[in-house]
């Protein structure tokens, strides 16, 4: 599904939302059980078409980075906005593939994949509440009542 999203400096933005807050919950679902659920040729599909539905909500980060550069205030704060925010995400990247690694090991890709679909619900969550307090374009709720 494509949305547009009209920015306040009046520019008209392009932003993909494939399916939206449940995408990543779908497409866990579907790597971790596909080979349960169904025989191997249909299961390898159903891979092939998660690798493309993940690339695709991934594509989501592109639209954040047009979303810091309407809320900054000048080039250099979207620099370091994300250049931070790329460092973190690096991290945590790492992180979480040893931990997923670990998963898969002991207990096998079902749960790495619950796992993984219960962290993009929480991140979605945390990303719907943060959205609300940034929706006027001021980076906190007060700011959005004083105007």
């Amino acid at each position: 599904m494509l949305l547009r999203h009209r920015m306040g400096h009046g520019d008209e933005v392009l932003v993909f939302h494939p399916l939206n807050r449940n995408g990543m919950v779908i497409v866990c679902f579907f790597y971790g059980f596909a080979h349960r659920l169904f025989s191997m040729e249909t299961a390898f599909l159903i891979c092939c078409v998660n690798y493309v539905l993940d690339a695709v909500i991934s594509l989501a980060s592109m639209a954040s980075n047009v979303y810091v550069q309407d809320l900054s205030d000048n080039a250099d704060e979207v620099k370091t906005t994300i250049s931070t925010g790329v460092s973190i995400n690096h991290l945590v990247s790492i992180f979480i593939a040893l931990c997923g690694g670990w998963i898969w090991e002991t207990l096998g890709i079902e749960t790495l994949f619950i796992v993984s679909a219960v962290l993009g619900l929480g991140n979605s969550a945390y990303a719907r509440q943060h959205g609300r307090d940034v929706a006027c374009g001021h980076a906190t709720p007060k700011a959005c009542e004083a105007g």
